[in-house]
């Protein structure tokens, strides 16, 4: 599920970040929306981002470098060998990539351009207002810091309960495929 979160994030950010701008945000509302952003942590979505991605990578490292080595048409078989006893370390795969995501990617940018149009779209300048005045009590400290893993077990719930309806899904399609082979 974390692979599909991080695919939308970015496939959002890139959109937005090609896309001509359909206008411009107020400044008065962009520091609102700014502040929403500060309040909620999203500054700190970096290292959460890539060690996100990092998790879905883990899950499939061999079979990824397998294919991106398989790829790389002037290395002979003894080379490729090599690389792949070089990338046998996830560990070591890691530490160099969340070096370079953390210098090449400027999430503040993206979480800028996703964001800021959104809120723009979503929110009046006066809601704004409101959200940065609640958000700025006990209890709306409370629901930032509480509300990821509320989000996050929200969602497991849903997956578990609906669950045994896609597999059941999936086989009846399966079937389905099967009973058409047959005739």
């Amino acid at each position: 599920m974390r692979a599909w979160i991080s695919a939308v994030v970015f496939g959002t950010a890139l959109t937005l970040l090609s896309a001509p701008s359909t206008g411009e945000v107020p400044k008065t509302k962009r520091r609102l929306i700014r502040e929403l952003l500060e309040m909620s942590g999203s500054d700190q979505l970096a290292g959460q981002m890539s060690l996100a991605i990092l998790a879905d990578i883990q899950e499939t490292y061999p079979q990824m470098m397998e294919f991106v080595i398989s790829e790389h048409a002037e290395l002979d078989d003894i080379e490729k060998t090599r690389l792949a006893a070089e990338l046998e370390s996830f560990d070591d795969f890691a530490v160099k990539f969340r070096a370079r995501f953390d210098e090449r990617m400027k999430i503040s940018e993206v979480v800028d351009a996703v964001y800021i149009p959104l809120y723009d779209e979503y929110f009046t300048k006066e809601d704004l207002e409101q959200m940065v005045a609640f958000y700025s009590t006990p209890v709306g400290q409370k629901a930032i810091s509480r509300m990821p893993v509320l989000m996050q077990e929200a969602l497991s719930g849903v997956y578990r309960a609906v669950q045994p309806q896609v597999v059941g899904l999936i086989q009846e399609i399966v079937e389905d495929e099967v009973k058409a082979l047959a005739d």
